[in-house]
């Protein structure tokens, strides 16, 4: 189960305090829900697109069942914004599907249940610090409530899983059964990144993109290299590098699988090596992909 990697410091609150932070949670859900199914009917995504307004809709009921908890205890749901009290793990999932060349509806459906699961053990802690028997008691409902509605998220996420495994053909990861397994299906994988890249950053080139091209070429920028001035262009250029990174995302996923079981103690630290690898290739292209977003 996904939880709060760090304690929130979580201070007692009283019971306006927490229909605040509940209605904060809800009201956070939504916008970040709408904003993913815009951004994937963007991209193409149709399935995923819709997989996010599913979603959307499903966090407006939630909404309004905490709005209406909130009437039955005569309490108002507040004006002032509450975001600032929220953990910033309430947040990562959501950051981390838009910066994602590989979100699918089995990925958004596991974002929905990570971000319930952590809204579960945010309400834990508040209930564990409260000094009103009368909070503790609501935030305990607010988490079984939270734990009800992953629960509900968990069965579409099985029948999202299927669905992708049937389309996919069933194919599974490379068998790695040892280090020169997991060497031979690192290499090969490595060379098809190779080849992808190579094409994408000629494509980039021909757009007058150079400095896109140098992230995928692995090579510093030359001086005075030009920023793109067209938002046609920075568009073109941010779906060339969210391709980019499709490869080295499978990459990763098949190191984070040999990472839960290795094969042996060789295989356990070429997949460790190769993972860092990946991320910090994931991360040069997420900076320029920031850096287009801000053209």
């Amino acid at each position: 189960m996904q939880s709060l990697t760090t304690d929130p410091q979580a201070s007692a609150i009283d019971l306006a305090e927490l229909v605040g932070i509940a209605h904060a949670i809800e009201v956070a859900a939504i916008e970040r829900y709408r904003w993913l199914a815009e951004e994937m009917a963007r991209r193409g995504e149709a399935e995923t697109a819709e997989a996010f307004r599913k979603l959307e809709a499903e966090e407006r009921r939630h909404s309004a069942a905490v709005d209406a908890w909130a009437a039955a205890l005569g309490q108002a749901v507040p004006d002032a914004s509450f975001d600032w009290r929220l953990p910033p793990e309430v947040a990562q999932s959501w950051e981390e599907a838009a910066a994602s060349a590989l979100l699918t509806p089995y990925r958004a459906l596991a974002i929905a249940v990570d971000n319930e699961q952590r809204a579960f053990a945010f309400y834990t802690y508040l209930a564990a610090r409260a000094e009103d028997p009368a909070v503790a008691r609501e935030a305990e409902a607010l988490a079984r409530q939270e734990l009800e509605h992953a629960a509900v998220l968990r069965t579409w996420r099985r029948a999202a899983w299927r669905r992708d495994r049937r389309r996919a053909g069933g194919q599974a990861l490379p068998a790695i059964e040892s280090g020169a397994d997991l060497a031979a299906a690192i290499a090969a994988q490595k060379s098809e990144i190779e080849r992808q890249h190579r094409r994408l950053a000629d494509r980039l080139r021909a757009a007058g993109d150079e400095a896109s091209a140098d992230v995928l070429a692995e090579a510093a920028p030359a001086p005075g290299t030009p920023a793109l001035r067209s938002r046609a262009g920075a568009d073109e250029s941010r779906r060339l590098l969210i391709e980019a990174q499709q490869p080295l995302e499978r990459l990763s996923e098949m190191l984070e699988a040999v990472l839960l079981a290795p094969p042996d103690e060789s295989a356990q630290a070429q997949a460790q090596e190769a993972l860092s690898e990946a991320i910090a290739r994931l991360a040069r292209i997420g900076r320029r992909l920031d850096s287009l977003a801000a053209t």
